[in-house]
């Protein structure tokens, strides 16, 4: 069943490796914008290893995701987090993400 999924490139994952070690990962999915004709992303998954966290790790792989968003003209990029998790709230307005409602916050990628 994964490798069918694999197959179907239906995801985007991007890792953060320190060491040899794989200390974070960020899952993007990708969706369309009908009203303006264009790909946007679902970011899904964002998750850093304990020991890696507040060395930058999540910012970086926030940044990929960015550059990735651009490389295929994308229109947005979209998350969801929980209305409590305020260390990721901050974390996203820290890197440019535009907050929605309580829990979404969006990414403005092309014009």
């Amino acid at each position: 069943f994964l490798q069918d999924r694999v197959l179907q490139k239906q995801s985007i994952i991007f890792f953060a490796v320190a060491e040899g070690a794989a200390v974070g990962f960020t899952q993007l999915y990708p969706v369309f914008s009908s009203v303006s004709l264009k790909p946007a992303l679902l970011l899904n998954d964002l998750f850093v290893v304990e020991e890696a966290r507040g060395q930058g790790v999540a910012g970086a792989l926030l940044n990929r995701a960015k550059e990735y968003g651009r490389q295929i003209d994308a229109k947005w990029m979209l998350l969801e987090t929980t209305a409590d998790n305020y260390n990721a709230q901050s974390l996203y307005v820290k890197n440019g993400w535009v907050k929605q409602t309580d829990i979404f916050y969006q990414f403005p990628i092309g014009m």
